[in-house]
């Protein structure tokens, strides 16, 4: 027959584990792994929509165009050595100069941020700017052979699926109508 105090240590045992229980239970569970969609791989080649109160809001129409065109030219210089700075590609035509932007987003407002001017090649330009490539595909100044070359252009770099592509493209779209509902200051920092 137990004796009285081990009967106390196991019930009062029983009901901090029930309350531990409870405490558990109210805490938000992780979702099961297995249901859980594999992991968007890391993308070299990004579609980057730009939100709709920044559009016309670049360094081109800030500077002008033939200050543009030197900058741009000092990047991006006709010999295209380098080759594009994100698939490495060499194309014939001159590779373009390509504003890296950043957004810090806060409730209503944000402030777009020009990091930088990339080099790269027009087909990873269309993937940027997918949004224009698709109204341009649309309205027939893109064939539908030629869309779809840029997309498996964007599959090839960053080494993934259609699937991956379509993810990742309706992903954009909906940052895309988040940010453009925004208010931005535009900031283009070493470039003012």
């Amino acid at each position: 027959m137990p004796d009285r105090k081990s009967q106390t240590t196991r019930s009062t045992r029983k009901s901090q584990s029930a309350a531990g229980a409870r405490k558990r239970s109210r805490q938000p569970q992780p979702a099961s792994t297995k249901l859980d969609p594999p992991a968007m791989p890391k993308l070299r080649l990004a579609i980057e929509l730009i939100p709709r109160p920044l559009w016309g809001k670049n360094l081109r129409t800030a500077l002008g165009k033939h200050r543009w065109y030197r900058i741009r030219d000092d990047v991006a210089p006709e010999n295209k050595k380098d080759g594009c700075e994100i698939c490495g590609c060499r194309p014939p035509q001159p590779l373009l100069g390509h504003e890296a932007w950043e957004y810090e987003e806060n409730r209503r407002t944000g402030i777009a941020r020009l990091k930088g001017i990339k080099r790269i090649c027009q087909d990873c330009s269309s993937i940027h700017h997918f949004g224009r490539t698709a109204k341009l595909a649309q309205s027939g100044v893109i064939t539908p052979m030629e869309f779809e070359r840029i997309i498996q252009h964007f599959l090839k770099v960053n080494k993934c699926t259609a699937e991956v592509f379509g993810s990742h493209f309706r992903d954009a779209q909906k940052v895309w109508h988040r940010r453009s509902n925004m208010k931005w200051i535009v900031d283009f920092g070493s470039f003012s």
